[in-house]
């Protein structure tokens, strides 16, 4: 149990990871969190691989601060994360891929931020986007190499959110930033409350609802000041998978696992309508970035455009149908519409 001040013999964060046949990924995100100026954590690593194909990656670091596991199975990202998760014994725990690298200073700096701000749940850093490719880029909206996902906020802004504001903020975009979960510790009572990431048959979103949850239970603290990196590099998760069922159920089954995990202490009824907005903006960029890998990849996916179909005839999203076919056929169009109402209305 975590007393008095961190130690090597008293670690303060966990980093929770899953992994699977990515060895060159691992050996560099291990490599990378070995240079944190703050050195009392932990990593557990949950490997997909019954075979155990990354053991040979984490032996030749010889870290002690470095468990691994071999699951019995491929249980997919969430389970195997939400595995990792279960095995942390610090009072904290950071979230992250094996493909997203931290800057050296971010437990450093979260660690200060919790120790001005106590009383919190979760605090959070901003981050910054890589994006490896033109190709990925585009599907993506930014530019290849670093862009800043940080608030139009000066640079080292702190904000604090009690838990109820928090999820109002970020699905009306009060936030003003992307938030990514690998840049952030949150209590590890506070995961294990929300039953960690979220587990509704489909891995889409559950990164944001994660962030979310976690923030409702006991308020976040925000610091805007890029701590990490999200890459896209063609071979995420997004980009790669062809099971597009699992991106049809999401909307509503992410939706009600959020409004089923919230604090039951409070009403949430006027949440709906917020989480039904962010959620439909998802599902048309989301569709519209894998329509633009497509066509650049020359691919032809007739199974993705039944469910593209079958998507937006759910009530709700309807609607956002038009949107997705101005981004699709009229893209200039579609970009001047949105730049016309970010001037007109600010977001």
């Amino acid at each position: 149990m975590f007393t008095g001040e961190p130690s090597n013999s008293n670690p303060w964060v966990t980093f929770c990871m899953t992994t699977f046949k990515r060895p060159d990924f691992l050996h560099q995100q291990l490599t990378d969190l070995a240079k944190q100026t703050f050195p009392y954590f932990k990593v557990v690593i949950s490997d997909n691989d019954p075979e155990g194909s990354a053991r040979a990656v984490v032996e030749a670091f010889n870290d002690p601060r470095v468990s691994y596991y071999v699951n019995e199975a491929n249980l997919g990202m969430v389970k195997s994360f939400n595995r990792s998760l279960a095995k942390a014994e610090t009072p904290w725990v950071v979230m992250i891929t094996d493909d997203d690298p931290v800057y050296p200073n971010m437990l450093q700096t979260l660690y200060d931020l919790h120790k001005k701000y106590p009383g919190y749940g979760m605090y959070m850093g901003g981050c910054d986007l890589m994006a490896h490719t033109p190709e990925v880029a585009r599907s993506s909206r930014v530019k290849v190499g670093t862009n800043s996902c940080l608030a139009n906020l000066a640079i080292g802004t702190v904000r604090e959110y009690k838990g109820r504001e928090f999820p109002y903020a970020y699905f009306k975009n009060d936030i003003g930033c992307h938030l990514l979960w690998s840049c952030g510790v949150v209590k590890r009572e506070v995961a294990l409350a929300i039953e960690g990431m979220p587990d509704f048959g489909a891995p889409y979103n559950t990164d944001f609802g994660y962030i979310v949850l976690a923030g409702a239970q006991q308020g976040a603290v925000l610091l805007n000041t890029s701590l990490g990196c999200q890459v896209v590099h063609g071979a995420n998760y997004g980009f790669t998978e062809s099971d597009y069922e699992k991106f049809y159920i999401t909307p509503d089954a992410w939706m009600k696992w959020v409004m089923d995990h919230l604090p039951k202490s409070q009403d949430w009824s006027t949440l709906y309508r917020p989480l039904e907005l962010f959620t439909a903006r998802w599902v048309v960029e989301y569709a519209v970035s894998i329509k633009k890998i497509a066509k650049d990849r020359q691919l032809h996916k007739p199974e993705f455009d039944a469910v593209v179909k079958r998507i937006f005839k759910i009530p709700y999203l309807r609607k956002w149908k038009i949107k997705y076919w101005l981004a699709i056929h009229m893209p200039g169009l579609f970009e001047s519409l949105i730049g016309i109402k970010k001037r007109i209305f600010g977001s």
